[in-house]
């Protein structure tokens, strides 16, 4: 019930209707980390979406190749995600994140949600599409927020 409450909260998610949710729900599993625990690296193959339950990480990136210090490019805390360009596409992650506290997440696997979307091809099409629309709106509002600020 708690992954379910979450789920609803998150904007991914959150189109979805109960069953939906439950289907989802019913497959994802629970990760505790430690405060400085590394979560994923830059580079590792991935295909998991995380969504905090509790605590905070910081997502990190690499100044430049030849320098050995990162920059904090996002905080991401409770009730949020990341790993989302991984899961969805199969790919690399492109940056760090570290717990930042004691943490706890509950986990999708992409192996998991494919098998959720296969198994029902009717309302596993309704969850794509669902998901797929949010993503676009969050990309259109990230482009409203900076197409206007001056290049550098």
């Amino acid at each position: 019930m708690e992954a379910i409450n979450l789920l609803k909260k998150n904007p991914l998610f959150r189109d979805l209707n109960d069953q939906e949710l439950k289907r989802i729900a019913s497959v994802i599993k629970t990760q505790s980390y430690s405060k400085g625990d590394v979560i994923f690296d830059q580079g590792e193959k991935g295909g998991k979406l995380y969504l905090i339950k509790n605590g905070c990480v910081e997502v990190t990136l690499p100044i430049c190749r030849f320098d050995s210090r990162d920059e904090t490019v996002a905080t991401v805390k409770e009730g949020q995600y990341f790993g989302e360009l991984s899961f969805f596409d199969g790919g690399v992650h492109s940056a760090r994140v570290t717990a930042l506290e004691d943490l706890e997440l509950f986990v999708l696997s992409r192996e998991s949600y494919n098998a959720i979307i296969s198994a029902d091809l009717e309302q596993g099409t309704e969850i794509q599409r669902k998901i797929i629309l949010t993503v676009i709106n969050l990309l259109r509002e990230m482009n409203k927020r900076y197409s206007h600020r001056p290049f550098i």
